[in-house]
């Protein structure tokens, strides 16, 4: 992790490093879902990279990004924007 974190990781291994495989999972409702599955080691190291930073970045972000930092902020952002969703098809639906 510490080569990664210095940005020396040889030029050789970048690609396998930080590269994916690509899936295709098929929909419910048809299509395809592609899936980008990375490397474990690269997944690892963001976040050991972010768990050391998140405090210093935490007033920064919020509270406009809930994505990081915040237990739970993706899913509220989620819920929140559903509700949001939900009330204005209301609205519209009957005619307020």
């Amino acid at each position: 992790m510490n080569v990664m974190f210095a940005g020396r990781v040889p030029t050789e291994i970048c690609r396998i490093l930080y590269g994916s495989n690509l899936f295709g999972l098929t929909k419910k409702c048809g299509g395809i879902r592609p899936i980008a599955v990375g490397s474990v080691f690269r997944r690892l190291a963001a976040k050991l990279g972010c768990a050391s930073i998140v405090e210093s970045l935490r007033p920064y972000l919020q509270p406009h990004q809930l994505g990081f930092g915040t237990s739970g902020g993706a899913e509220a952002i989620h819920r929140a924007t559903r509700l949001v969703l939900e009330e204005n098809m209301r609205s519209l639906q009957t005619g307020l």
